[in-house]
């Protein structure tokens, strides 16, 4: 059998493919995967298979196989292309390919994308010439003659296919080609036609964004697709960060275009927008933009107290409404439809607004024919609104106009309003021209910041641990100016301490402060944990006085001391129930120290659960590996409220350490985290005791354990439950010694005389049996046990109560 290398094998493909054509038959699609294998061996191995290749032309075959409605053949020629261009290497192999004029007809040939792999072969084709694009041979693709890029726009056609992994090719795509470093091609990203497609981007995404929102508001099990909704937008996030980072000559325009047509009709409608939406997707936003002046623009709109931004938001939300957007058909292809328009404005585009009346009439001539109106005689240099005659919608010469006013690009001759650009925000804020700022007393315009704030007061556990992280995030967001910070009032110390003392930072301080001390005095219902560890932590942040100094007022100190006492009488409450008491002592015997510096300085995270009230049932505990538990978790049962509350007075203890007056004796108590130290016992396992010299109680039994032990004695001992055998005469090895704190004993019904004990050890349960003499004996050892159990809890009750009371 001949190999698939072998020239012979590979010349008697095309003789087949041949044949087949002139019988108009297609059973070849074995030759066309053939011929592509025999390809990329050859390329490293034999030039002469791509000298055959390029003879027979195959290449204009492919084209013409593209043009047939055969859709295996379609999809065959496709791949074929799509992996040589993948796996090729030699300069002139590739050359050879990507300056053909078949492979140009093939990129914008119209085929059946309404047929699923049809259409991801085909985006998977459009992304392997992408990679292939460089500066050098950037021409073959773009045609700098009349702007046109058809390729490119034939690619955004599909950025909001339903299929994730064809958007994501499509996104790669359009950044892969505008890292290219090329002066045309920068005026052509950053100029119409091409700027519809950040349009229409930020639209997707708004109307994304809108979708998620619906379903969090109808509170369904929606999910899943809310998931699947979000990663799309989280997507869009880091490709609009990507962008801007690779383009930094087209910040201003995907700056406005995001805002204006994104976020901020999609998330700034507080009557629809949930607020647990709006604060989680900002939360996400800060996290991953670096961009200095789009954080900048976006902070101020939030968290701006000035009188113009109320204004300016309407302004935006007018402004979004398109009359060319649709959800399912692109900008790009409807505005295509514009051919004159667009043929000719791309030429004044590219001669940087200059146009030579010999060249542009020799390229508009032909629609004289058409156009009895079309001048005869051109200027040198046209006015924009020259073109707009070439426009036959006037929906659209309004969109233009509106377009152009946004981005703040020259597409059209008009006199620019700033209020309806979002750039102009920042330029208004650098000169001081925002209008008057209101106080934190007043209602805040716009009514954003104060809108949220108001929804605390519902005292909603999971708005309030959104807000804490988005307070949070954006004191700690290095790329937002400083000068913008302290506008809102949220610099840290760190970044810069004259505006960090300003008197605008420190009202907004001492306000979200108050807010937090609020929620803390309200106390019911209880927040989980992660809420109060935020709010310990923004509190601490936000009392600095600088970078070493924390500083309360009088009357926050008297707030939080309350706050205290209160949550020590809840715990005084529990200990009235012996159940209730012993939950309280296990946890200060194990858990009392997990909450300390380390604990407060943990940063939780926004988890999509949030915005579902989708708490799963389970501890609320500590969890040094930062679990989520640690913060979403509620508590099932009554001893986890009880842990929960204990752990929330720790915080709340940790506060009183830095900010009250506590005098040295009670620092020393309240800071010691082994309060209830657990008994040690003399008795060790595996040791052997002389019992009579020792002068110890005991008494006989057999232990029934991993096996029978006939000769054992139970010693009393106060703390610990000790089981030994008897070696010789007094000689005693002991067997168990195991704190009765952790036992459970009780008579066997129908043996009165046996004594079966129960005790849990790394998760694993202990059992063992006790037959004693007679039921009397087995009654009195009972009776001993459940009396130094009480004796020891009561003990450990008034250390407690101790403790609490050094608290306040």
């Amino acid at each position: 059998m001949k190999s698939h290398h072998d020239p012979e094998s590979f010349v008697q493909c095309y003789e087949i493919i041949k044949e087949q054509l002139d019988k108009e038959q297609y059973n070849f699609i074995d030759q066309l995967s053939q011929i592509c294998q025999t390809l990329i061996w050859g390329d490293k191995n034999n030039d002469n298979f791509f000298d055959y290749f390029c003879d027979q032309n195959t290449l204009q075959i492919y084209q013409q196989l593209a043009q047939t409605e055969q859709r295996d053949v379609v999809i065959s020629v496709i791949k074929s292309i799509t992996m040589l261009l993948q796996n090729i290497s030699k300069p002139t192999s590739i050359n050879y390919i990507l300056s053909h004029p078949a492979l140009q007809k093939i990129i914008t040939q119209d085929y059946n994308f309404q047929d699923d792999e049809i259409l991801a072969y085909y985006i998977n084709f459009l992304k392997g010439v992408s990679i292939r694009i460089d500066k050098d041979n950037i021409q073959l693709f773009f045609n700098l003659k009349f702007s046109h890029f058809p390729m490119l726009m034939r690619a955004i056609q599909f950025y909001n296919n339903k299929e994730n992994l064809i958007r994501t090719s499509v996104r790669n795509i359009v950044l892969g080609i505008s890292q290219i470093k090329h002066q045309q091609l920068r005026r052509y990203l950053m100029n119409f036609p091409f700027v519809l497609f950040y349009i229409q981007f930020s639209c997707y995404m708004r109307n994304g964004l809108q979708s998620i929102n619906d379903l969090i508001n109808e509170q369904k099990n929606q999910f899943k697709i809310v998931k699947l909704l979000l990663d799309d937008q989280l997507d869009i996030i880091y490709f609009l960060e990507d962008f801007m980072k690779s383009n930094p000559d087209l910040i201003q325009v995907l700056t406005n275009s995001t805002l204006t047509y994104g976020f901020i009709p999609a998330i700034l409608q507080f009557q629809q927008t949930s607020i647990k939406f709006l604060l989680y997707i900002m939360i996400q936003i800060y996290k991953s933009f670096t961009q200095k002046d789009f954080l900048d623009i976006l902070t101020i709109i939030l968290l701006g107290r000035n009188s113009n931004i109320k204004s300016f938001v309407e302004n935006q939300n007018q402004a979004s409404k398109l009359v060319t957007y649709t959800q399912n058909s692109s900008m790009s292809y409807q505005w295509e439809q514009q051919k004159q328009f667009i043929q000719i404005y791309s030429q004044y585009v590219f001669k940087n607004g200059v146009i030579d009346g010999q060249d542009i009439f020799a390229s508009i001539q032909q629609y004289q024919a058409e156009d009895s109106q079309f001048p005869t005689q051109i200027k040198t240099k046209l006015d924009l609104n020259f073109f707009i005659q070439f426009i036959n919608d006037k929906g659209m010469i309004e969109e233009l106009k509106n377009i152009s006013n946004v981005l703040q690009l020259d597409m059209v001759e008009i006199e620019f309003d700033e209020s309806k650009c979002p750039s102009s925000l920042l330029k208004q804020f650098k000169s001081n021209n925002l209008g008057d700022i209101q106080t934190l007393k007043q209602p805040l315009i716009p009514q954003i910041f104060h809108t949220i704030t108001q929804c605390l007061k519902d005292q909603d556990d999971t708005v309030m641990f959104l807000f804490l992280i988005f307070i949070k995030t954006i004191r700690h967001q290095k790329y937002i100016s400083h000068e913008v910070l302290a506008h809102v009032g949220l610099i840290t110390p760190d970044k810069n301490l004259e505006l960090y003392q300003s008197p605008q930072c420190t009202e907004m301080r001492e306000y979200i402060m108050d807010q937090l001390l609020f929620n803390l005095e309200v106390g019911s219902p209880p927040y989980r944990l992660g809420s109060f560890i935020l709010m310990a932590q923004l509190f601490i942040d936000l009392s600095r006085q600088d970078l070493e100094k924390l500083y309360i007022n009088e009357d926050f100190k008297q707030r939080l001391y309350q706050i205290i006492k209160n949550q020590v009488d809840k715990i005084y409450n529990y200990m009235n129930n012996l159940v209730d008491l012993g939950y309280i002592i296990d946890f200060f015997q194990n858990e009392n120290k997990t909450v300390n510096k380390n604990t407060i300085g943990i940063w939780p995270i926004a988890h999509l659960n949030l915005l579902f009230d989708r708490t799963e049932p389970g501890k609320c505990q500590i969890d040094p590996k930062h679990n989520d538990s640690v913060y979403f978790l509620e508590p099932t049962n009554q001893q986890d409220k009880i842990r929960r509350d204990l752990l929330n007075l720790m915080i709340l203890k940790y506060l009183g350490l830095l900010y009250l007056d506590y005098s040295e004796e009670q620092k020393v108590v309240i800071e010691n985290p082994n309060i209830l130290k657990p008994e040690t016992s003399q008795w060790q396992p595996g040791q052997e005791y002389d019992v009579l010299q020792l002068k110890v109680w005991k008494y006989k039994c057999t232990l029934t354990w991993d096996k029978k032990y006939e000769n054992c004695i139970l010693i009393d001992d106060k703390t610990h439950l000790v089981i030994a055998e008897q070696i010789k005469d007094n000689l005693y090895k002991v067997l168990i010694s195991v704190s009765i704190k952790i036992t459970d004993e009780k008579i066997e019904r129908l043996k009165l005389s046996q004594l079966h004990v129960s005790y849990n050890v790394k998760q694993q349960t202990i059992l063992f049996d006790l037959d004693f003499p007679n039921k009397v004996v087995c009654e009195d050892v009972k009776k001993m046990i459940d009396k130094y159990k009480m004796e020891q809890k009561t003990q450990e009750e008034q250390i407690i109560r101790k403790y609490l009371k050094f608290i306040y």
